[in-house]
């Protein structure tokens, strides 16, 4: 039988500054590229640099990235053409999340 562990990815609200929180073990991207791809929200650039930074801290990823493109992934469009371009990230990557906000 296998086991499964769920892990909630949300942090506890703070409205002080504390030490560091520790959540589950980060495995699984030890050697990796990661891209993180911010969402459309004008304030989510910033949340992801801070999150490539965590990632490129607290893991043993080979290189933790963002690229903040100035199309939308969803805008009509350019719906033609998003299959081009995420071919073309992922070859820079091999995580990519897409869509990051807070």
């Amino acid at each position: 039988m296998r086991e499964m562990t769920v892990v909630s990815p949300v942090a506890e609200f703070r409205d002080v500054e504390q030490g560091r929180l520790l959540h589950a073990g980060r495995t699984g991207l030890a050697g990796k590229r990661v891209l993180l791809l911010p969402a459309e929200k004008s304030s989510s650039p910033p949340f992801v640099e801070v999150l490539v930074e965590r990632v490129a801290s607290g893991t043993a990823a080979a290189r933790a990235f963002m690229r903040n493109p100035d199309w939308a992934f969803f805008h009509p469009q350019r719906a033609h053409i998003i299959d081009t371009e995420i071919e073309a990230l992922a070859r820079e990557c091999d995580v990519m999340l897409a869509g990051v906000v807070y």
